[in-house]
């Protein structure tokens, strides 16, 4: 896909719970899907941020944290500014709603109604406007993701 929203339902449960969706990604040929994540996480910086899955630049692999809008120039400098809160999961084992949408190199990700961050990503060789969708269960402590009411909608 390349412009477009998605808006679906998750919940987790177990300790070290971390997954995301990955978007505009691709599959390499070991089968690790590279690119654009968006994070799901217990709570802190990561919770509703954008992650460089596989780290393919310089710098740290979250592009943008939750409570943060980051602009990403062509060289690759980031200037991050405080959006004033952070999102929040509900208590583990309830539903939570996250809506990503991507527009051109302009990325907002929502939870709960809460935009969590926001990227625009201008670095020359590493932003990516289209690729696939995947849902990820990260491999470490046993916990369980679920996912429901997935609803895409291309722009």
């Amino acid at each position: 896909v390349e412009d477009f929203e998605v808006k679906l339902k998750f919940r987790v449960k177990g300790n070290g719970c971390n997954s995301g969706v990955q978007f505009r990604s691709r599959i390499r040929p070991d089968g690790l899907a590279v690119g654009y994540q968006a994070d799901i996480y217990e709570s802190g910086s990561y919770l509703g941020g954008v992650c460089d899955e596989a780290h393919s630049r310089d710098g740290p692999e979250l592009l943008t944290a939750n409570g943060k809008k980051t602009v990403i120039d062509a060289s690759g400098k980031r200037t991050a500014t405080d959006l004033g809160f952070e999102a929040s999961m509900k208590p583990q084992g309830e539903w939570n709603d996250y809506h990503i949408s991507a527009k051109g190199q302009h990325i907002i990700l929502r939870i709960n109604g809460q935009v969590s961050s926001e990227l625009i990503d201008q670095e020359e060789g590493h932003y990516d406007l289209k690729g696939i969708l995947g849902l990820q269960l990260r491999s470490g402590e046993p916990m369980t993701v679920q996912f429901k009411d997935i609803f895409l909608k291309q722009l």
